[in-house]
């Protein structure tokens, strides 16, 4: 499940990465119809064709200003795509640390449970009291009880990175100020 959760997040950051390139390639094509616009402009004012060089020059000043609104949304969606990025290096850590406690805890429980058996077998030949069933099973809950904390901080850390992503609308230049708070803060 880890696993599957750590995959949808970074497929949800590649596409984030591909809205932030989509951002800057728009201001680049905005910026050079913006000069070719002021070319043209110039030629028209020493044609004396007024018309076309307000016209030219009205256009290049709000392609110029839609730039400069994309560019600060552009700023702070780098900021909350570098948090992202951060995150989900902070996950593939968490994914990799509680996989390999798993492993090792399978193994320690596997060979518990093995000397638990042989000890059993052995206290019943000598006794017969197999009280040792119960520490492998105190042994048991406690791992269970360790992976489903580990379990619990990724599923958290996921759902704020989900409402994160909720948050934002790179199509439109709309962000949630709570998603960059978050981000910032994490």
């Amino acid at each position: 499940k880890l696993r599957a959760r750590r995959a949808e997040l970074n497929e949800k950051r590649d596409r984030f990465s591909a809205q932030i390139e989509m951002m800057r390639a728009g201001i680049r094509a905005r910026d050079d119809e913006r000069k070719q616009l002021l070319r043209e402009g110039a030629a028209a004012r020493r044609a004396s064709q007024k018309k076309q060089f307000v016209l030219r020059a009205y256009k290049a000043g709000v392609l110029g200003e839609a730039n400069r609104d994309i560019s600060e949304v552009l700023a702070r969606v780098e900021v909350m795509y570098r948090g992202l990025t951060a995150m989900a290096d902070k996950v593939d850590l968490l994914v990799e640390v509680t996989e390999i406690k798993i492993t090792t805890e399978r193994d320690k429980w596997e060979t518990m449970r093995a000397a638990h058996s042989m000890m059993t077998d052995i206290r019943s030949i000598v006794q017969g009291d197999p009280t040792g069933r119960e520490l492998a099973e105190m042994a048991l809950t406690h791992v269970a009880q360790d992976i489903a904390a580990k379990s619990g901080e990724v599923e958290s850390f996921m759902r704020m990175s989900d409402k994160v992503l909720d948050g934002i609308d790179l199509q439109q230049g709309i962000y949630n100020e709570d998603a960059i708070r978050e981000i910032e803060a994490w």
